[in-house]
């Protein structure tokens, strides 16, 4: 299984593409919904914020994958594909994995908001109950229901 991170920024794309890619428009929980059918990933998370479109999935295969994100960005949004493709990036594996926000990992624990003097404790938390859930040790933490 592999980490892969497919979206467009402010850095990638004008301001006109990322208002019509804003996941909060159409709904994220839809979006998840159209993303799980698809079949693609095993596990997703959809960040869309005024300066980014990203989603973060766990797959199989990184440019089957790849491929198919893109399709559903273009298609959930009904843009073009040709429109989106030249701003798309994407990055896998570990080096996927180095750009998650610690916002969404605080989000999928429901610690939107933590004091700096707690973050140490909290991510010592998350880390403690990951291991804890991690399908090594018999749990899972899916991401997309």
């Amino acid at each position: 299984m592999h980490l892969l991170l497919v979206g467009i920024s402010h850095k990638t794309a004008p301001v006109e593409l990322r208002e019509r890619l804003d996941f909060q428009v159409r709904g994220v929980d839809r979006a998840l919904q159209s993303l799980a059918a698809r079949g693609s990933t095993r596990e997703a998370v959809v960040l869309s914020t005024c300066n980014r479109a990203e989603v973060y999935v766990a797959c199989d295969d990184i440019a089957a994958t790849r491929t198919d994100l893109v399709s559903f960005v273009s298609e959930f949004h009904a843009i073009d594909r040709p429109t989106v493709v030249p701003h798309v990036y994407d990055v896998a594996g570990l080096d996927a994995a180095r750009v998650v926000p610690m916002w969404v990992i605080f989000s999928r624990r429901g610690l939107w908001r933590v004091g700096v003097e707690s973050v140490e404790h909290a991510i010592e938390d998350l880390l403690a109950a990951d291991l804890a859930l991690s399908p090594k040790y018999g749990g899972t933490v899916p991401l997309v229901p």
